[in-house]
């Protein structure tokens, strides 16, 4: 769902990602999955992405302290981040590393 990069797409996406953390709260990949569908639905609806952005990233510190070596999580921190290009790049390596 999350691939068809649509609003459509990315919440039914959100919602089967809090289906599965409602499921396992310690689902750190699933935390991750439903920051990257919320973010991918706010960005597709042309919604402000700082705002969105400040609500979400909590989730992606979240799963990095439930399981340090979630590699979703550095990659959706590194695509939805705002951090600088070294950060970015630093969290892609590291995440791609880990998966």
């Amino acid at each position: 769902m999350l691939a068809r990069h649509t609003v459509r797409g990315s919440e039914a996406a959100a919602e089967k990602f809090a289906e599965a953390i409602a499921l396992d709260p310690k689902f750190a990949a699933a935390l991750s999955g439903l920051v990257d569908a919320r973010m991918l639905a706010a960005e597709r609806r042309h919604d402000d992405l700082a705002a969105e952005r400040k609500r979400q990233l909590p989730l992606l510190d979240g799963a990095r302290e439930i399981d340090p070596n979630c590699g979703s999580a550095y990659v959706a921190r590194a695509i939805w981040g705002d951090g600088d290009v070294t950060t970015q790049e630093t969290d892609f390596r590291r995440g791609l590393e880990l998966d």
